[in-house]
């Protein structure tokens, strides 16, 4: 276990996961509430999150496949890349006039179907990066830091929902999705068959 903690591929890891859980579960802690606060916010949430669960059920299977059969690093930094040109997109929208309902919906569409690639990516990629017993341990270690990104992200969401503007909110997730982007860049990587 000590080794792991020293292994640049595990830092690598955990500090993508580390960014890529904080930044964007500011964002889906804050786009739920700015859904709710709009005209029949309540019901359209509600129905949003029945689709998304339903969408995320029918293409997991899919994208095990696509994991299976691609290169899972490219994958992720995929993954990070359209989590950053989709939060960009609407940070300029954001200065450019308001949001309105249907700019919360693609919002929590997009960062749903983030996570629904993002974590089996990820898990995937540390099996094969990582020995059997490193990959034990590493798993362990993720789920306890996602547990703690999360109350992180919800404590800084608490703070920065009241006080600063959407705009300003996904600019920090976009800069954590280039900062995660470039942590998985550094992981040295070959495909095995």
């Amino acid at each position: 276990m000590k080794a792991l903690h020293k292994d640049r591929r595990f830092q690598a890891v955990v500090a993508a996961n580390v960014l890529s859980s904080i930044g964007s579960g500011i964002t889906m802690l804050a786009i739920p509430l700015l859904l709710v606060a709009s005209p029949h916010g309540n019901r359209l949430f509600g129905t949003i999150m029945l689709i998304m669960t339903v969408i995320s059920f029918m293409a997991t299977p899919y994208i095990g496949v696509l994991i299976d059969r691609m290169s899972r690093k490219k994958l992720l930094l995929t993954v990070e890349l359209i989590g950053f040109i989709t939060v960009m997109l609407f940070v300029i929208v954001g200065f450019v006039t308001d949001y309105s309902t249907i700019h919360y919906v693609i919002l929590y569409g997009t960062g749903n179907l983030y996570y629904t690639f993002f974590y089996p990516t990820i898990f995937a990629l540390n099996q094969e990066v990582f020995s059997k017993d490193a990959f034990q341990s590493l798993n362990s270690i993720m789920e306890i830091q996602g547990q703690l990104s999360s109350m992180l992200a919800g404590a800084v969401a608490s703070l920065v929902i009241t006080r600063w503007s959407l705009q300003w909110i996904l600019t920090v997730d976009a800069a954590t999705y280039i900062a995660a982007f470039l942590c998985l860049l550094s992981i040295p990587y070959k495909q095995s068959s």
